[in-house]
């Protein structure tokens, strides 16, 4: 191709023109490069090792798989073999319960993961993650070709561009760990390619569906490119203002913006529930400024930033990208005869800046918090910028080899001054930078010294070569354990399902699984992961899900639980005895030598092994139903001026409704027994005084001593308004407490209150077990950090359980029988001789709707977490029905998009046959 290359980005010529035969031969090179460096990188780098990290992806990427992969073989069993469609929408197995729509952003229409997990079995979900994460990278590398063939670029330069695409650091970084993380990588090319075909006078059909695609596929990173493009087509519309005037743009623009419209309409019955799930989740009400503010970065984080673009071994937020992207950058930007990319050139150095800018980030997470998780567009800029100037790279005359002399030099500038600015810069940053600069050298000189002796194909095919070295080496130099050693948090390959064959749930699920006619739930003294129970299909109470129901993390953040960790995630209800009945657990399940942990009320049943440990079965003798029933009733504004003990209390005598009910007495007289334990304080290696808690040593340890006092009592530990913000630890970290006697063993995430992303809150309050008889106890609390943080006051208190059973039983006076759980159904029925209030321990959703006798009726939330029905004296049947909320809605809003896009084929097609009939072509939009 010959060629001012700048005209390039500006081609109208539409890909279906292009010969199919250099696009199969540049897909088949790229799939041959790809393959070859995913072998040598598994074979030397990933050998032996499982592609699940210790983490997020075995928490919650690695059972989400194992339950989309289920829930469709499920699916397509009941279609082919029972003849039944069946797709529902709730699940039980799901922490407590939730809808299964909030899959829809972890995965459950990611078309990898759909097509993909079916396949294989739960225990081959280790070789699907393999599978899918691999996939996602090989096709964000087509998508690539595909956007580069359409603007007429050459082979060889579109496979090294797809390389360098897929080989930087957001790439190799995220696609084990958060593989959600590279669809974007897929989507965005594609969606830039539907926005070119509109500007180049095509149908805009292709735009319609990536723009539905992408948001169906993840709406999060929908939005980020619904920036990208915004942005791109801006200065798009100026081009074509300059050159075809104001009625050409205003047509062009009207097209584009009708056809994303379209393109979201099409898929609002998926998107409003997830929009509803997202603005009724606690992540919603995420918002956190850096302490520099959002203009403002550091030194250490800019020198960081630049010495990482084109060097290996970036991390979260750095680009990392292939070194020779740097030497075709500096060409773009020399060449001044490339007028028509004034508008790329822009967009490339907005980019850059965007690294350093916070404010970027904090946008492009919608004002939540300041992340990079946009800045896939940064290696797609480079990359097609690479493209656009790899004939120049091949052809470099002496002045171009000078040039990029100095843009090297500048290079070398910054990591040098990094060594007596940046605090904390070692040798080991620079032998980064110092094999990226060496890469440099050696490909101008090569090129320089092959250019009179070797023909351009040959020149080519070398820069090929030093794009998958390239390619190695960033994989290599980020997971060797011989320098960036990010190896070391994968585990081996198998141990994440024998970890998960090995854990509790299974015990549970060989014991006994939930049907249809009797409903339980299970709670577990460990959990490795939260997810564990919706791998294994039992109904559980941790969950650990991005979306997770509102309801679950407040009732508990109300109650100053132990198990809420984050907005998302919940590893049970901290063995706190009341709490455990009143969400119908039945059984409870803990090692063979955890017997201490094990709650007030539950016997043991039997042992059984799982993997390599050994687990005991204990009943829940003070077991409530699914439904069970109050007189009384207390409004939610007076319960909250209860303590967080007094509370859990509470419930066992009035049920909490968020308003007032027709013809039931409100109650006011409670009967709180919790007690409040004097001990004394011995600390090591750190002080307390005057609220200040100041950490001089890592595990630094803080020794309680006190009686029980009370028999038969559950005995708790009260940390007042902690926080760590002082310590500028804006995150989190892990609290240890352990008591001698009674062998407790627990680690409680402690968040940093201006830190909204990890669960703002002051108190915490633990459970350190039931004692039957006083005992003189110590209690040991480990600080994992340094620092000084705030902390009022700590208590300790004793929760006599002498009145627990009698309040149980009166609860389970009248409760709900012949249940029934179906598919997105709930049913039983209930016998009352007086008024009462059923409480039906079901997390509250407005998905839910109600019948009592056939009758529509409204369900009241309950105890901030469940739902009520209050009910006249008589024979009742109850009848629960969910529909995803939002769903009717965007059924709607999909009719109207439908209908807008057949007017719009049919207008085309009536535009196209009177052209046909006299024999002409339909204009071509230049």
């Amino acid at each position: 191709m010959k060629n001012r290359q700048g005209a390039v980005i500006m081609d109208k010529t539409s890909f279906s023109n292009r010969k199919s035969k250099n696009i199969k031969e540049t897909i088949i090179l790229y799939s041959v490069s790809f393959f070859v460096i995913s072998l040598v990188s598994v074979m030397l780098i990933f050998k032996g090792k499982s592609p699940i990290t210790d983490g997020d992806a075995y928490s919650a990427l690695f059972p989400t798989i194992a339950y989309i992969g289920k829930y469709f073989r499920d699916f397509m069993s009941n279609l082919f073999i029972n003849h039944v469609v069946e797709l529902p929408v709730y699940d039980f197995s799901l922490g407590l319960g939730d809808d299964i729509f909030a899959l829809l952003w972890s995965g459950l229409s990611n078309p990898f993961i759909l097509f993909i997990s079916p396949l294989f079995r739960q225990e081959q979900t280790e070789l699907t993650y393999w599978i899918i994460a691999a996939l996602q990278v090989y096709a964000s590398g087509l998508a690539f070709i595909l956007y580069c063939c359409y603007k007429k670029l050459g082979g060889i330069a579109i496979v090294c561009g797809a390389l360098i695409y897929v080989s930087s650091c957001f790439s190799i970084f995220h696609f084990l760990k958060y593989y959600l993380f590279i669809l974007p990588m897929v989507l965005f090319p594609l969606v830039l390619l539907g926005l070119d075909k509109i500007f180049a006078g095509e149908n805009p059909y292709f735009f319609i569906g990536m723009i539905a695609a992408s948001i169906m596929m993840n709406f999060y990173f929908a939005y980020m490119i619904t920036i990208m493009i915004t942005i791109y087509g801006i200065f798009r519309l100026f081009e074509v203002f300059r050159k075809k005037g104001l009625k050409e743009t205003m047509s062009i623009f009207f097209t584009c913006c009708v056809s994303y419209c379209i393109g979201v309409l099409l898929v609002c019955p998926f998107f409003i529930p997830l929009l509803i799930k997202v603005f009724t989740s606690l992540r919603s009400g995420i918002k956190q400024i850096p302490p520099d503010g959002l203009f403002l970065t550091s030194i250490n984080s800019l020198f960081y930033s630049l010495i990482y673009f084109f060097s290996p071994n970036g991390r979260w937020g750095h680009a990392s990208l292939a070194p020779i992207t740097l030497l075709t950058t500096t060409l773009l930007f020399f060449k001044t005869q490339y007028k028509i990319l004034r508008g790329f050139k822009i967009l490339l150095v907005l980019s850059v800046i965007g690294i350093a800018v916070p404010f970027v980030g904090y946008i492009f997470n919608a004002g939540t918090y300041v992340t990079h998780r946009w800045a896939f567009i940064i290696p797609f800029m480079f990359a097609y910028a690479f493209v656009i100037m790899f004939p120049s790279l091949c052809k470099l005359n002496k002045k171009e080899k000078w040039v990029c002399f100095l843009a090297l030099l500048v290079y070398s500038s910054i990591v040098l001054i990094a060594n007596f600015v940046v605090k904390g810069y070692s040798y080991r940053h620079n032998k980064y930078a110092f094999f990226s600069i060496f890469v440099m050298i050696l490909t101008i000189c090569a090129i320089d010294y092959c250019k009179k002796r070797y023909s351009l194909l040959f020149r080519e095919q070398f820069l090929l070569i030093i794009t998958v070295f390239c390619a190695l080496s960033n994989i290599y130099f980020l997971h060797s354990k011989h320098l960036g050693n990010y190896i070391k948090d994968f585990m081996f390959y198998g141990d994440a399902y024998r970890r998960i064959s090995s854990s509790s749930s299974v015990a549970m699920k060989m014991f006994a699984s939930p049907n249809n006619e009797d409903f339980y739930r299970c709670d577990t003294s460990r959990s490795s992961s939260a997810n564990n129970d919706s791998f294994w299909g039992n109904y559980g109470i941790s969950v650990y899900r991005s979306l997770t129901n509102s309801v679950t993390i407040e009732s508990q953040l109300q109650l100053e639980g132990a198990g809420v960790w984050f907005p998302w995630c919940l590893v049970g209800l901290d063995q706190r005895t009341p709490l455990l009945s009143l969400a119908s657990v039945k059984y409870f399940v803990a090692l063979a030598a955890e017997r201490a942990i094990v709650p007030f009320g539950f016997e043991k049943m039997e042992e059984i092994k799982a993997g390599n440990n050994n687990f005991s079965i204990y009943n829940n003798k003070y077991f409530l139903p699914l439904g069970y029933t109050y007189d009384n009733y207390i409004e939610q504004q007076e319960y909250e001026k209860f303590s967080a003990l007094e509370k859990q209390e509470a419930q066992l005598q009035a049920v909490v409704l968020d308003r007032r009910p027709d013809t039931f007495k409100e109650k006011t007289d409670f009967n709180f027994l919790s007690k409040v334990l004097p001990h004394s304080v011995v600390n090591k290696d750190l002080t307390w005084s005057d609220s200040a808690l100041k950490v001089n040593k890592k595990d630094a340890q803080m020794a309680l001593s006190f009686n029980t006092i009370y028999p038969n009592s559950e005995i708790y530990l009260r940390l007042h308004n902690l926080n760590i913000d002082q310590s500028k630890l804006t995150t989190y970290m892990r609290v240890h407490v352990r008591t001698k006697n009674n062998a407790i063993n627990k680690a409680v995430t402690v968040s940093a209150s201006a830190s909204t992303v990890y669960t703002p809150r002051d108190n915490y309050l633990i459970n350190l077990g039931y004692y039957r008889e006083p005992v003189s106890e110590q209690c040991k609390i480990t600080w994992p950090r340094k620092g000084t943080f705030k902390l009022d006051d700590i208590q300790i208190y004793a929760q006599p359980m002498d009145d627990y059973p009698a309040q149980i039983n009166k609860l389970r006076e009248d409760v709900l029988e012949n249940i029934y759980v179906g598919n997105d159904k709930v049913s039983g029925t209930i016998s009352l001789k007086k008024n009462k209030i059923l409480c039906l321990s079901i997390p509250y959703s407005k998905g839910w709707h109600a019948k009592v006798d056939g009758k529509k009726t409204e369900l009241l939330k309950a105890n901030s977490l469940f739902m009520a029905l209050p009910l006249e004296a008589g024979d009742h049947k109850i009848e629960l029905e969910y529909h995803v909320p939002g769903f009717r809605l965007g059924l709607c809003f999909f009719a109207l998009g439908a209908v807008i896009l057949s007017g719009m084929i049919i207008h085309d097609k009536k535009k196209k046959k009177p052209m046909k009939e006299n024999g002409a072509l339909p204009p071509v939009r230049e």
